[in-house]
This record gives structure tokens, sequence and C-alpha cells, in this order.
């Protein structure tokens, strides 16, 4: 479930497969813990390997719209989007699997109410 979540958010953050392949930089999504205690570069690229093998298959299903995510959207009534103003999801991406409904700003949040598709 946790590796769902957080490459969900790297999907509507506007990543996709081929970042996947080329990126190291995994710590902004969550992934802190995964990379930072391998301190010898072979054993921090071997890391980054097997991360991006685990990674990938959601990717696929993510960005194919398999029907297992839409199901897992299913199971929620509502489904809230927090994010910083400075910083917002792609919409587009949001609205592949998400009916975006109401916006307000909150503080200095963004909050977005959706239902799934």
């Amino acid at each position: 479930m946790q590796r769902l979540r957080e490459v969900l958010y790297m999907f509507f953050d506007g990543k996709d497969h081929q970042w996947l392949e080329n990126s190291t930089h995994f710590e902004r999504y969550g992934l802190y813990g995964d990379l930072s205690s391998f301190r010898k570069p072979e054993e921090l690229a071997a890391r980054v390997v097997a991360l991006r093998n685990e990674l990938h298959p959601l990717f696929d299903r993510i960005e194919n719209n398999d029907p297992s995510i839409r199901a897992f959207f299913h199971r929620f009534r509502h489904v809230w989007i927090i994010q910083s103003p400075n910083h917002t999801f792609v919409k587009p991406r949001l609205e592949s699997y998400l009916n975006l409904k109401d916006q307000e700003t909150t503080g200095s949040l963004l909050v977005i109410s959706s239902e799934a598709k």
C-alpha cells in the first residue's frame, strides 16, 4: 500500500517510468530510508536499481489506467488533495483518476475535494 501511495504521488507530480529510469533523487518522494542508509557507492547504486525494479510495475499500472488502480480509489467516498499552492499536482493526471470538485485555500494550503471516476 505504501509503495502504491508513493508512486501515485510521483505520477500526480508529473513523474513517469522514464523519469524513474533516469533519476536518483527519490528522497523528495518519501523514500528517505530506502537510500540514505547506503553509504558505499556500489551499495547505493545497487539499491537504486532495486528500487527502480520495485517501482516500475506500479508506474506501468498507473500510467496504463489499470483497473486495480481505479478500484483502489473507489474504496474511498472522497479523496482530499492537500498541497502547497506554489507546488501543485499535474491537473490532467489527477483528472485521469479523480473527478475534482471544490477547491479552497486554507491557510497556506490548497485543498481540493474529489471523487473516484
